[in-house]
């Protein structure tokens, strides 16, 4: 099973790690794998580098805990390049790679994602929603 994250669920699962982001994380790790691009794990890393979240974390333990995801999870080149697809711009890069290598599902809080429900067959998930179904 393949499975795309969108940067804010992956930063709320590191930075509370009780919470329903993390266990979804938990879950996705344990009855598959998680997806990125080039672009969505530049995204990722840049996002938990920032300093803002040194109160959570120290930088180190966070790019750590990032980069240990990161090579657990496969990389994937894409090449379909929706545009105009989502009302947020920065979301279509999910959409794009979720498409392409036909994950089982996009996990995200982001209601620009969520209205989406299913994207091109792919469904797209709440935290908790993902936790029911799988």
């Amino acid at each position: 099973m393949l499975f795309v994250f969108d940067t804010n669920a992956l930063v709320s699962a590191m930075l509370k790690p009780v919470s329903l982001p993390a266990k979804a994380v938990e879950c996705a790790t344990q009855k598959g794998k998680l997806i990125f691009s080039e672009e969505t794990e530049n995204e990722y890393l840049n996002v938990i580098a920032r300093e803002k979240f040194n109160t959570y974390l120290p930088m180190a333990q966070r790019l750590k805990s990032a980069t240990q995801l990161v090579v657990q999870s496969e990389k994937k080149e894409v090449s379909i390049l929706f545009t105009d697809v989502c009302r947020d711009v920065a979301d279509i890069k999910f959409l794009n790679l979720a498409f392409e290598w036909k994950v089982d599902c996009i996990v995200s809080g982001d209601w620009h994602l969520k209205e989406l429900h299913p994207f091109r067959g792919v469904p797209i998930l709440s935290p908790a929603d993902f936790l029911k179904r799988f």
